[in-house]
């Protein structure tokens, strides 16, 4: 394995503690591990407090509520709305300004800008899994209601799980699926999953369990979640551009997911930067700069 994909990050003091209990558990009782698993799997991390996330917010931009299917997503959208649209989506565990940094150089590329919280993450309430979890299955869908409102998207950028979301609402929602520009894209499940268990302390018995139980409470195998297989779905032949950005010290996704994402994507095109990570990717002028050029070599 490369250096790119061995970053060490210290988990804060509660991680640590939850992973040494149930990695204990594993041992001795691997079904109740599964089972505290899988409800860990579903569970959206603690939003970030509101204060920081309006600190971040745009001026200027409509608010906007839409709702269907027991969901309700909340957002903002700026710019002319006459023009084409450009949708940030953000990962999971996440909020919509963590792309704020995109909003005024698309507006300025010729763009509407819509951006939006998924159930359970910032502004938006919990949907079907209630409060504090979602699934990717919801992000997708909120994606999808989202678009329904503001029109089919003439460019998607999408971070980390975000970009699953897009490409499974392509598949299963009928989304047409515009340009799109991944950054720290987390589009394969079976990856999610190893990096979940070594972040719980779940081994191999437990694992498998957690996997059943998942694939039980979704009704979907987990291998149906895998970018490059979707993108076959989703394209079928058909023209899209593809601009994946992805940091070689991401500890959250390896660099590997945006590199076979690419590899199955025709005439796709990856962009690695160094000393980022998952998060600050996200507000790096030259990656904005990356985005917002990509952004303007689309038709209108």
């Amino acid at each position: 394995m490369s250096s790119q994909n061995r970053t060490t990050v210290r988990l804060p003091l509660r991680m640590r503690v939850m992973r040494g209990g149930l990695a204990a558990l594993d041992r001795v009782a691997p079904s109740l591990a599964a089972g505290v698993g899988s409800r860990l799997w579903f569970r959206v991390p603690p939003a970030t407090p509101a204060e920081r996330r309006r600190a971040r917010t745009p001026a200027g931009g409509e608010p906007f509520e839409v709702g269907a299917d027991g969901l309700t997503v909340r957002g903002r959208a700026y710019g002319d709305p006459q023009a084409p649209v450009a949708y940030l989506v953000h990962g999971w565990g996440g909020h919509w300004q963590q792309l704020s940094a995109m909003v005024e150089p698309l507006r300025e590329a010729g763009y509407r800008v819509v951006a939006y919280d998924a159930p359970s993450h910032g502004d938006s309430p919990g949907g079907s899994h209630g409060p504090h979890a979602s699934s990717v299955m919801e992000l997708a869908r909120s994606y999808a209601l989202v678009v329904e409102r503001h029109g089919e998207p003439a460019l998607t950028v999408a971070h980390s799980l975000g970009s699953m979301a897009v490409l499974w609402a392509a598949r299963h929602h009928d989304t047409r699926l515009g340009a799109l520009a991944t950054v720290a894209a987390a589009t394969e499940a079976e990856e999610l999953l190893v990096a979940f268990r070594r972040m719980t302390g779940l081994g191999a018995r437990s694992g498998q369990r957690l996997l059943q139980r998942i694939e039980r409470s979704i009704g979907v195998p987990i291998a149906a979640f895998h970018g490059p297989t979707l993108v076959g779905e989703v394209l079928d032949g058909a023209a899209a551009p593809l601009l994946a950005i992805h940091d070689r010290a991401d500890a959250d996704s390896p660099t590997r997911v945006s590199e076979r994402l690419v590899a199955s994507w025709p005439g796709g095109e990856l962009v690695l930067t160094d000393g980022l990570g998952h998060h600050r990717i996200l507000w790096a002028p030259e990656v904005v700069e990356r985005v917002s050029a990509f952004a303007a070599r689309q038709p209108a």
